[in-house]
């Protein structure tokens, strides 16, 4: 039997340092989680993983937004 290999695009990935922020009201401070810390990195996770393609979006920090414009 033959194996048809599908094509996997990448939908969401951390990469590169985030600054600390107090999210959601927090008392103090959270740093986010990152899964890569440099491109190079996440283009070598695609690799591992067989990731054909991704889409990036720069991570440009949290900006706090009233709650009464979210709805």
């Amino acid at each position: 039997m033959q194996k048809i290999r599908k094509k996997v695009f990448d939908n969401h990935s951390h990469i590169g340092p985030v600054p600390g922020f107090a999210y959601y009201g927090l008392p103090e401070a959270v740093k986010p989680t990152t899964d890569y810390d440099t491109i190079d990195e996440y283009l070598g996770g695609m690799d591992d993983h067989g990731v054909d393609r991704a889409l990036v979006l720069p991570n440009y920090g949290y900006h706090p937004i009233p709650h009464n414009l979210l709805h």
